[in-house]
């Protein structure tokens, strides 16, 4: 049983993982559109009068986080499942 189950198990998992790479990219790309098209906007728009660079900077500052914080949990998911396939 152990022959036939561990590497089903273990190539489930290594889809798993691409598939998860795959969102992540994803995710990072879709950010990074969206970082560039509200900068381009903050740009242009009428925010004359308001303070246009510190906006910018907090986007900015929150596309990064959130980029950091998925590949953080990709990282952690893939460790845990590779702990999970070796076990």
């Amino acid at each position: 049983i152990e022959r036939k189950v561990i590497p089903a198990v273990s190539e489930h998992f290594s889809h798993f993982v691409v598939y998860t790479q795959k969102y992540w990219n994803l995710t990072y790309s879709k950010l990074q559109e969206i970082s560039l098209i509200t900068g381009e906007w903050i740009n242009q728009n009428v925010f004359t009068k308001f303070p246009r660079d510190q906006l910018l900077k907090t986007l900015t500052e929150f596309i990064a986080n959130a980029q950091k914080m998925a590949y953080n949990s990709y990282e952690y998911l893939t460790s845990q499942i590779q702990k999970f396939v070796a076990a």
